[in-house]
């Protein structure tokens, strides 16, 4: 068992490995793939967005105190429920259970 990711890795960093990959990646056409339709406007369109400054100090105040546990559950909460349509039948019930 490896136990530094050096000996993996070397001289390379884990992110210089990852951004490589993660820059090669066509985002519109993998999102536009995996996305349910009803978003594909703002994928297309890409508006540009914004917001006062004290609107963006204000969420930024919110998001650094509230533990990121809590804001990667609600980011998954909305992905799974923007497909609830092409969910089955016992799923949506359970998504509609506990929402």
């Amino acid at each position: 068992m490896l136990d530094n990711m050096s000996e993996l890795f070397g001289r390379v960093s884990l992110y210089s490995v990852v951004h490589r990959f993660v820059c090669k990646v066509n985002w519109t056409k993998y999102l536009l793939k995996t996305v349910p339709a009803i978003h594909h406007s703002y994928i297309i369109n890409d508006p540009i967005v914004i917001a006062a400054k004290t609107q963006q100090e204000t969420i930024n105040s919110i998001l650094l105190s509230t533990r990121k546990e809590v804001i990667v559950n609600y980011a998954m909460l909305l992905y799974t429920l923007s497909w609830i349509e092409y969910m089955d039948e016992k799923y949506r019930g359970v998504v509609k259970a506990r929402v």
